[in-house]
């Protein structure tokens, strides 16, 4: 269903446009978080979490074995990482959050139908 376009409908109220805007951002939500939840069962996903784990774990051993005594370098490898796997655990769990949204919207509408004699 495309709420976008549902969206343009010049008959449509304030809050029916309002409405279909927010299913429209959390489809689109809904569907990155799943991609993100596709990537981290699949079992390379694995790999790059021990890949993760490992770089921080030898990074916190080494941070003060630098050659140049520059360790702001290793720190911001190390914040990068971190961020990069926050950042896709945070996209999977915005994703699981939307299509909540979306279900909610949905069962109240089908409550609403039972409720007026309509289902």
């Amino acid at each position: 269903m495309d709420f976008a376009e549902m969206a343009k409908d010049e008959f449509n109220t304030e809050e029916e446009t309002k409405t279909l805007l927010q299913l429209d951002s959390f489809e689109r939500q809904a569907h990155a978080g799943a991609l993100f939840e596709d990537l981290k069962r699949h079992p390379a996903w694995k790999a790059v979490e021990i890949y993760i784990d490992n770089f921080i774990k030898e990074a916190n051993n080494n941070i003060f074995n630098d050659p140049d005594g520059d360790h702001r370098k290793l720190i911001f490898q190390v914040q990068g990482v971190v961020k990069l796997r926050n950042w896709i655990n945070a996209q999977s769990l915005a994703g699981q959050i939307a299509a909540k949204g979306i279900a909610e919207h949905y069962k109240a509408i089908s409550d609403e139908k039972k409720a007026l004699g309509l289902e």
